[in-house]
């Protein structure tokens, strides 16, 4: 299982060593980054004209169209994605042990964290954009996976963001598999397998399980 651009390592797995997998399960599942990241680019743009907003605008407009010449401009358009969800409720146990973790935003106020290692985390953030974002601008699985040979299941947030829901699904239209299966919540966006977690389990013992390891 692969959770957003986790999904990227998943599928490439999946598809070099088919042998070591029972199956493959996307949640969040990216297709193609540049491609996400240049319409990513053009709604922060028609959000910032809808909403008056010349300096974010023109701040966006100043960085250029992906690829980013550098990770300021993925770091600055991350910070507006909220800005581009469409209102949704995810199911309130979500809510509820979000809320009672107190881990905070990106996990920074977690109880085993020491000082530093929170500062790490937002060094690991910048550091994933400066060095990890360059190496995957080219993966589009449109193009480089038209076929796995493990069963495929996507679970598929129908709040997620147009530039990532958009291809993930183009993608699974296209894509040849053993068999393949789309389960879709209105109640989710970005992380599907966690907003609907409940749910998640049910389809991993009740269908995932059954389906791939049929003599257990």
């Amino acid at each position: 299982m692969g959770e957003s651009w986790g999904t990227i390592l998943g599928v490439l797995a999946a598809q070099q060593r088919p042998d070591l997998y029972h199956a493959f399960i996307g949640s969040g599942q990216m297709v193609s980054v540049r491609e996400t990241d240049r319409r990513l680019y053009h709604d922060v743009i028609a959000y910032a004209t809808q909403a008056g907003d010349d300096d974010l605008a023109q701040q966006m407009l100043s960085y250029g169209e992906p690829p980013y010449s550098s990770a300021y401009g993925n770091m600055f358009v991350f910070q507006h994605y909220d800005k581009l969800y469409r209102p949704y409720d995810p199911p309130q146990s979500y809510v509820q042990r979000g809320e009672g973790s107190g881990i905070g935003p990106w996990g920074l106020l977690g109880s085993e964290y020491t000082l530093v290692e929170r500062v790490n985390v937002l060094r690991g953030l910048a550091d994933t954009f400066a060095v990890m974002y360059p190496q995957i601008q080219e993966v589009d699985f449109r193009r480089d996976v038209p076929r796995l040979e493990v069963p495929v299941y996507v679970l598929d947030g129908q709040a997620e963001l147009a530039a990532r829901h958009d291809l993930a699904l183009e993608w699974y239209e296209r894509l040849q598999a053993p068999q393949k299966h789309l389960f879709s919540f209105e109640s989710a966006a970005h992380a599907v397998a966690f907003e609907q977690f409940e749910a998640f389990q049910r389809i991993m013992t009740g269908t995932v399980l059954p389906e791939t390891y049929p003599n257990r």
